[in-house]
């Protein structure tokens, strides 16, 4: 880069707020420690689709360039044993939710994506790494958005709404 064009990005930070300040600490984190922009093929994310979820929530926070075109989950201790406790969370929403179909899987794993997300976006920057270390919160973060649901049996109502209106269909907010 060059002098100037840092010069001007840095005339252009003083006059941000503190909040939009901190988007851009968070932004600069993400982009210094993973790479250059790459895929994720369609078949491995339809295989785990909590995993899908977090991937599509990287890529709708503007984060997509983060993820390496290889990635997997490649042993049961990368990213301090994903697999064990996805499998755990995947299993829970499975039996409660009565999750069957591989497009409502897909669209719940989207939802407890984004509620994971704003989950650790509170205590540390949202990247791959973060979400897949924490994804043991998931039914925690999903009780915070819809306290009760899980124990009051009412999943599989909120999958046949979501299923019957689209993937947008359920939004906490």
């Amino acid at each position: 880069m060059s002098k100037s064009a840092f010069d001007q990005i840095s005339e252009l930070l003083e006059n941000l707020s503190k909040e939009e300040l901190e988007q851009i600490r968070k932004k600069c984190m993400v982009l210094g420690s993973i790479g250059p922009k790459q895929r994720t093929s369609i078949s491995e994310m339809h295989q785990d689709w909590l995993l899908s979820g977090v991937l599509y929530e990287l890529e709708k926070r503007g984060l997509g360039n983060t993820i390496p075109s290889n990635f997997s989950i490649r042993s049961k201790q990368s990213f301090s044993s994903y697999q064990e406790r996805a499998e755990r969370v995947r299993n829970l929403f499975e039996e409660k939710a009565g999750i069957k179909g591989s497009v409502d899987k897909l669209a719940f794993g989207r939802v407890l994506a984004r509620l994971l997300a704003k989950k650790v976006d509170q205590f540390a920057p949202v990247s791959l790494d973060t979400l897949l270390r924490n994804v043991g919160l998931m039914p925690e973060a999903f009780e915070d958005a819809f306290p009760g649901y899980i124990t009051a049996g009412m999943l599989p109502f909120m999958v046949k709404a979501m299923h019957n209106e689209g993937t947008g269909a359920i939004d906490p907010e």
